[in-house]
């Protein structure tokens, strides 16, 4: 499947127009093939998530419309990706990423309300995070 969507994304650029959906559809598909990699935990498929982490951040970093909290966020878990590979369970900068990723979640809640698709994702996605950083309370809320 990665690879499938990686050659869409190829056969895309070649045709591009370059608009904010050749930004947002590569950044979007090599942030959660870095994910998925991250979540399967062995020490190959955490050197392929640190890639496909630092590829999506690189690709943000080069748009005009790039967002420095979105930027923050995908180093964050690239450092935590990197503090898995190194031994440690949990990365030093936990929770100043929490905090990032809670501000990113109450400005789009602001922006578009909680009944858009983006808030909805962006909440779920704290909410896992917030999990697994043992905020079970706050991440139930």
């Amino acid at each position: 499947i990665s690879s499938k969507m990686l050659s869409l994304i190829d056969e895309m650029e070649k045709n591009s127009n370059s608009n904010l959906l050749d930004v947002i559809l590569p950044v979007s598909v090599n942030k959660e093939i870095g994910r998925f990699n991250s979540e399967m935990g062995t020490k190959q498929c955490l050197e392929k998530a640190k890639y496909y982490l630092k590829k999506a951040r690189d690709i943000m970093k080069t748009s005009e419309d790039c967002k420095p909290w979105a930027v923050k966020l995908i180093e964050g878990e690239i450092a935590a990706v990197e503090a898995r590979i190194s031994g440690d369970s949990r990365p030093k900068k936990e929770e100043s990423d929490l905090s990032s990723l809670r501000a990113r979640y109450y400005y789009m809640l602001q922006m578009n309300g909680e009944n858009d698709v983006g808030t909805m994702q962006v909440g779920t996605y704290l909410a896992s995070k917030l999990s697994k950083a043992h905020h079970t309370i706050e991440a139930s809320r």
